[in-house]
């Protein structure tokens, strides 16, 4: 995990997620591969360990397994930053791939909320799954919920502390939520109505039966409010580290359980029935109708007309740090991942056509360009770049110039990662271990070496390495960055 990065769009890599699967050509030679590989013979354990059973070697050569190893002691990586900065997310993996659950995308979005001073940069091939999970009105809750459990985490101390319990002599409670006695660790139960967890304690000779939220919290903090009440920061009502109490008013308390979907409608409700109910009532439908068509009472359709119950989450959506993006490799890709792009809720919505291995033409209502669709989502940013490594397909110059064009006339940032391998050549030479004429079409970057130079758009290309190739274009670097949202660097 690196807070440097060699890519010339981004400033650091965050990679709390190891681990992928191909699923189109511009994955056939995927860097993370053999990357995967030889930090899974790392020396450090703990690097050995993330990569760990990621990359096997097949007939056809080393690829991806499809095991993904999810990596939560990373998550917090970016809280660690202090200078802002642009952060690639998962260089290593996709966020929304199938093997990730999703409590742990909604995880990895909180650590984003929580970071507002620095840009991530989010890049899918699963547009499906990144536009469903994205746009669904339970997410944000999902986000809201996942950032107070994260800061818990962040604050609970792994050393446990024992401190007695007032008033019951003889009993100890630790900060990690246990309670014991003089003959050790006592068992505990779960209340059948509250869902919390109690333990039987004997106090002048009665049994005594009691929370082990509260025990926990008034050992380790005294209560200096009369009828305080025990609030659980994360929401899980059976955590009982004491990172995860305070004491809290019952109106505090109340607002944290509509925060984590704990009160009223939400026990009967999903978020997006939640959602339904609010927009039947502004089109006119009536509380007793919805009340008949979702089973509730009509004074619970009221709390949540008024927002008293399911508020919300109190974070802005979508996040105004968080720029969305999908790889687009070739005309066939680009159609079928941006028209998902743009119906996913995103600040700042980019592509990368990297590796470019086609022509993309981009339409006019993608790039806000199409005077009756200006008030629709559109893309803010195009990333382009050629392919590098064994194996790399050479990228035509008129397909990364032509992007270039569209975006310039349609006042769309454009950003020219790097030639790649290949860099157009004014000379061909019968060398075609190292030069090959390729022609322009919808033939996926299929080179013809060594004759074709009189077809139009014939371009020489020279393998010369991704170094000498550099990323000028036109004489010029293209380091644009979309406007929307602040620029760090």
């Amino acid at each position: 995990m690196s807070d440097k990065t060699g890519i010339s769009w981004s400033d650091a890599t965050w990679n709390p997620i190891i681990g992928c699967t191909k699923v189109s050509p511009g994955c056939d030679h995927c860097y993370p591969i053999p990357l995967s590989r030889i930090r899974e013979k790392n020396p450090n354990p703990k690097v050995a360990a993330a990569f760990a059973g990621v990359v096997e070697q097949t007939e056809s050569g080393l690829d991806w397994t499809g095991r993904v190893n999810l990596l939560p002691e990373r998550l917090d990586q970016p809280l660690r930053w202090r200078k802002p900065r642009r952060v690639f997310v998962n260089s290593l993996a996709d966020l929304f791939h199938e093997a990730v659950p999703d409590q742990f995308i909604a995880k990895v979005f909180a650590v984003m909320a929580l970071a507002p001073q620095h840009s991530f940069q989010v890049l899918s091939k699963r547009h499906a799954r990144m536009r469903s999970l994205l746009a669904n009105p339970e997410f944000p809750h999902a986000v809201a919920r996942a950032m107070d459990a994260v800061q818990v985490d962040l604050e609970h101390d792994p050393a446990e502390l024992w401190k007695p319990i007032p008033g019951l002599e003889g009993y100890e409670a630790s900060s990690h939520g246990r309670v014991r006695g003089e003959t050790g660790l006592l068992a505990t139960c779960i209340n059948p109505r509250s869902g919390r967890e109690t333990v039987t304690l004997w106090n002048r000779g009665e049994p005594k039966t009691l929370t082990v939220h509260r025990l926990v919290l008034t050992a380790h903090s005294a209560d200096d409010q009369p009828g305080a009440e025990v609030c659980h920061r994360n929401g899980d009502k059976r955590d009982n580290r004491l990172a995860n109490l305070r004491w809290g008013t019952r109106s505090e308390n109340q607002r944290e359980k509509v925060r984590h979907g704990s009160r009223g409608g939400p026990q009967k409700l999903t978020p997006a029935e939640v959602e339904e109910i609010r927009a039947a009532r502004r089109t006119g439908l009536t509380q007793q109708a919805l009340a008949d068509r979702f089973g509730i009472s009509r004074s619970l359709v009221s709390l949540i007309e008024s927002g008293r119950v399911w508020s919300g989450p109190d974070i802005p959506w979508p996040l105004p740090n968080v720029w969305i993006g999908v790889s687009c490799e070739n005309q066939q890709w680009a159609d079928i991942r941006i028209p998902a792009l743009l119906e996913t809720p995103a600040a700042v919505r980019w592509i990368s056509a990297e590796p470019l291995l086609g022509p993309i033409i981009l339409r006019d209502d993608w790039l806000g360009a199409d005077p009756y669709r200006r008030d629709e989502p559109s893309l803010n940013w195009v990333v382009a770049g050629g392919e590098s490594g064994p194996g790399a397909r050479p990228m035509h110059p008129k397909w990364v110039k032509d992007l270039r064009d569209q975006c310039q006339q349609a006042g769309v940032a454009y950003h020219f990662k790097q030639w790649g391998e290949w860099r157009p050549q004014p000379r061909y030479s019968t060398d075609d271990r190292h030069h090959l004429v390729m022609l322009n079409g919808m033939d996926r970057g299929t080179p013809w070496p060594g004759w074709g130079l009189d077809q139009p758009e014939a371009e020489v290309m020279e393998r010369v390495g991704k170094k000498r190739a550099g990323r000028e274009l036109d004489g010029r670097t293209w380091d644009e960055f979309p406007q929307e949202v602040a620029v760090h660097g």
